[in-house]
């Protein structure tokens, strides 16, 4: 066996003008292998991290049963303004599940409490419709973790605002009530985590009026001032996004129940079990409520969506580089047969056997895909380093801000591909491997 191994590896470098197409082409597989499944593990992060701790969602979503099933099924979530018709959290539900956090307490890193908000926004001048939430602070701020603890482009976020009645809006609606940012331009910043904006916010008339219908169907109004502008996201939703502290928007909506909890696991715990203890704890205690992940509910619709799509990308990516690898290297060793006829024919008549002659182009296969699996690696550590560096953004067109193309590195995906390309070569070596090992000796002999 190692004389044949030695044969093929002199038989590389020897035909190495015909062994370098085939590299490169499987070289350049490797690099659309790791680049384009680095750059959507990437995609997948940001996204958990927006929705988890971005957006507050953590881990787990309670609320009460009837509510699974309201609202659009493409994220946006348009149940706010049915009020009337939804469910939410009575005081009742809300120690139940406050009590079964109590018990599981060591298992929960964060826990915040939310209330959908919805009505008509008024400045005096203009006049547009809002939705959002009332949420728990500095709850809210701790579930937000380090990286997006300051979630405001201008001004303040609530936990900080000195402001008796804050409000915190979308960078849409901040346009629609005449309020700008004085020193930054807010569609310039991308979709990282915040550093204490430079900039200061200044508005028309910095408060505003908000009017909303209470569940009993009375009309309600409050006067809140703006002490900060945040991206809502989804550009429908950032345009009309409101953020309230709890009581405020309980205030608003003359309410002392609750739309849901949102909890943050610790590392390690199961969110499924969690939750199905969850809800079965609750059913013992006469309340009928629903815990889901994020991922599993209707606000994960863009992220399940976009996922799918990449996902479709990546295998139409892999079905080409496996195309591409195998007829390279067919290619590649078609013509090496072709011009080593004399050479087989010797080694023939040697005493090589057919099987002999067929492990050996298998090894000249295996060698070209090991070489170009190094040339790969190098090349996409390389592409990965200098993208991240240079810090490009693009507008993905359905989120409201630009967000960072990054690569994130994948070495599981590097020693899959790179095993993977080596036993597509191997394999796509047999076919013209078989053709020499079948050839007749004393044709090869007189091969010109």
């Amino acid at each position: 066996m190692l004389p044949l191994v030695k044969l093929a590896w002199r038989n590389v470098r020897k035909n190495w003008q015909h062994s370098l197409s085939a590299i490169l082409s499987i070289a350049s597989g490797f690099i659309a292998v790791g680049v384009f499944h680095g750059y959507i593990m990437h995609v997948e992060g940001q996204f958990s991290e927006g929705y988890g701790r971005r957006f507050m969602l953590g881990d787990l979503m309670v609320f009460a049963e009837s509510k699974k099933g309201e609202g659009s099924q493409d994220g946006i979530d348009f149940s706010f303004f049915d009020a009337a018709e939804k469910k939410f959290l009575t005081k009742n539900d809300q120690k139940i599940i406050e009590d079964f956090m109590a018990i599981h307490k060591g298992e929960i890193e964060q826990s915040v409490r939310f209330l959908d908000i919805a009505g008509m926004i008024t400045n005096g001048k203009s006049n547009t419709i809002f939705a959002g939430y009332g949420i728990d602070e500095p709850q809210a701020s701790r579930m937000r973790s380090a990286s997006w603890e300051w979630n405001t482009l201008s001004g303040v976020p609530l936990f900080l605002s000195k402001d008796p009645a804050p409000a915190v809006v979308g960078k849409g609606m901040a346009a629609l009530l005449d309020c700008k940012a004085v020193g930054v331009d807010l569609d310039t910043i991308p979709l990282v985590p915040y550093m204490k904006p430079t900039g200061t916010l200044e508005c028309l008339r910095q408060q505003v009026q908000m009017t909303t219908m209470t569940a009993s169907g009375q009309v309600n109004a409050i006067d809140v001032n703006i002490v900060g502008v945040m991206d809502g996201g989804i550009p429908a939703l950032d345009r009309a996004w409101v953020t309230l502290p709890l009581p405020l928007a309980q205030m608003l909506t003359s309410t002392d129940e609750l739309s849901m909890f949102t909890i943050k696991l610790n590392d390690g715990v199961s969110i499924t079990k969690f939750a199905e203890e969850l809800m079965t704890f609750a059913r013992q205690k006469g309340s009928k409520i629903e815990a889901q992940s994020w991922k599993d509910h209707r606000y994960g619709v863009v992220y399940v969506k976009a996922m799918k799509i990449l996902g479709i990308f990546r295998s139409f990516v892999l079905i080409i580089v496996i195309a591409i690898g195998c007829m390279t290297v067919i290619n590649t060793l078609i013509k090496s047969v072709s011009e080593r006829t004399r050479e087989i024919g010797t080694l023939r008549s040697l005493g090589f056997l057919q099987r002999e002659i067929m492990f050996m182009f298998a090894f000249e296969g295996f060698f070209l895909a090991v070489i170009a699996n190094i040339v790969g690696f190098v090349s996409t550590i390389s592409i990965m380093l200098l993208v991240n560096f240079f810090k490009i953004t693009y507008d993905p067109g359905f989120i409201s801000s630009r967000v960072p193309l990054n690569i994130d590195p994948v070495p599981l995906t590097y020693l899959m591909s790179a095993v993977g390309l080596c036993v597509i070569a191997s394999f796509a070596a047999l076919y013209p491997a078989s053709k020499a090992a079948k050839t007749n000796i004393p044709e090869a002999l007189s091969h010109v």
